[in-house]
């Protein structure tokens, strides 16, 4: 990522990599690289930037699992689950079916009038449009 990077017309980067965000996330990028190359040195290892994002996102204790590489609206929208036990509640309907889920356990599709545990079944969690 440069200043002067530039995408296909109606690559989603287009919208989120205005002027203002691309060069911020430049900066922010150069000062990664630098913490990044001072850590290697430190502890002897190669990560590179994007382990190094993974093992930010995972220091959190309430995150077990991170699916990267979303680049559609879908890929956001799609099947939330949650595993207990062998045991698997469908969160929000998506494009994977219970008949799918079930080669991997006993599936349970949350009422929507059940606690909501997960942002993706609020009614508005995906908003790229607003302000």
């Amino acid at each position: 990522l440069t200043n002067e990077s530039r995408w296909p017309e109606g690559d989603w980067r287009n919208t989120y990599f205005v002027e203002e965000n691309l060069n911020a996330s430049v900066d922010r990028a150069e000062e990664l690289k630098a913490t990044l190359l001072e850590w290697n040195q430190e502890h002897s290892t190669s990560i590179t930037m994007p382990e190094l994002a993974l093992r930010f996102i995972l220091s959190d204790p309430r995150v077990s699992t991170i699916i990267p590489g979303m680049r559609k609206q879908s890929h956001v929208e799609s099947t939330i689950v949650a595993i207990y036990d062998d045991k698997i509640d469908i969160l929000r309907r998506g494009p994977i079916t219970s008949e799918q889920l079930s080669a991997f356990g006993e599936v349970n599709v949350a009422k929507p009038t059940e606690k909501i545990s997960a942002p993706g079944q609020l009614t508005s969690h995906y908003a790229p449009k607003t302000p």
